[in-house]
């Protein structure tokens, strides 16, 4: 699952500004938003993308939590 998440996440890298071709709720969407908000912050590709509890997750080290507000996902760093 560790590897889904990283292609996942390396697809939303990779094209930060096409639509997330997952399914708005599960976890590989996540993980693609995730990639585009690492792109889109000048940060390196997605290389450890693991889903942690709640809507934390670990990458590239760090500690990030999504936050969904009317439709939007919004990541903040938290550690």
């Amino acid at each position: 699952m560790v590897t889904q998440f990283r292609n996942d996440a390396s697809l939303g890298y990779a094209n930060p500004d096409a639509k997330s071709p997952f399914l708005r709720t599960s976890s590989c969407d996540d993980a693609w938003c995730i990639g585009r908000w690492l792109k889109q912050t000048h940060r390196t590709a997605p290389r450890d993308v693991r889903k942690s509890r709640g809507d934390t997750w670990h990458v590239n080290g760090m500690k990030v939590r999504l936050n969904y507000i009317q439709g939007c996902t919004e990541i903040e760093r938290i550690a």
